[in-house]
């Protein structure tokens, strides 16, 4: 389970940038308390929301390979950072790189966190690697990409999402999730926080994959297209006669 003193910190906001310091003075101090002997992960997770605070290029390229080489806490807080660059060149494509290095059950909580960093960046360069995970059988990775899809409105989600949705109304969505487990099971994440949270709200009712997903993934549908469907035959039968030359309207 994560300390609880980690757990604070990854679900509070940035810290504040030291005052009137440059970038390149801020980097500079990041190192210097990074990886100082015996630096602990709550303070590299400071360290990390300071200098994320100073969202350029030059912070980009300092934090993006921390993705890969961090503790995991620590990666799941970059990754979260990483959301408010929008517009900074390497960010959406960075993070890309680091989902498909992050593999395993360890890597679980840093893809949920950079599939909704992605979601956050609006950048259509990140479609591709968001619909791949729609269809994930991992709960937690596929809400995270639907719901991202739905921001960066791309048309090629539209297919990847009814596919999703015809798995999920089948017998496959009958799938039960257990909400009753462990913060240490969990992404660390403050949505998944919520969602423990109400789990344990409600004595820890099971729910099946299709209660978890399908609104999610109806609302990321109606998103893309300003459509509004309930069935799956119906979003079949209007996607049928669009997806050749589909646009998604404004």
């Amino acid at each position: 389970m994560l300390a609880s003193g980690i757990l604070l910190l990854l679900l509070s906001g940035a810290a504040p940038a030291g005052d009137g310091e440059s970038v390149d003075e801020s980097i500079r101090r990041f190192k210097s308390d990074y990886n100082r002997y015996g630096v602990r992960d709550e303070d590299r997770i400071r360290a990390v929301g300071i200098l994320a605070a100073h969202r350029s290029e030059k912070v980009s390229q300092v934090l993006l390979p921390l993705l890969t080489h961090a503790p995991v806490p620590v990666r799941i807080v970059v990754a979260r950072h990483l959301a408010g660059f929008s517009g900074v060149p390497g960010v959406p494509e960075g993070l890309m790189k680091a989902l498909t290095r992050n593999s395993g059950a360890s890597g679980r909580g840093v893809r949920v966190t950079i599939l909704r960093s992605l979601g956050a960046l609006r950048a259509p360069v990140a479609a591709p690697a968001v619909d791949g995970y729609i269809g994930s059988q991992d709960v937690w990775e596929a809400k995270a990409a639907m719901e991202a899809a739905g921001n960066i409105r791309a048309a090629s989600s539209v297919d990847a999402l009814i596919k999703a949705l015809v798995r999920l109304d089948g017998p496959s969505g009958d799938r039960e999730i257990t909400l009753d487990i462990s913060e240490g099971d969990l992404p660390a994440t403050s949505s998944m926080m919520i969602i423990k949270r109400e789990a344990d709200e409600k004595d820890q009712r099971r729910k099946t994959q299709r209660h978890v997903l399908r609104e999610p993934l109806l609302a990321s549908l109606t998103s893309i297209t300003r459509a509004s469907f309930s069935g799956v035959k119906e979003w079949q039968a209007w996607w049928r006669t669009r997806k050749r030359d589909y646009v998604v309207p404004k």
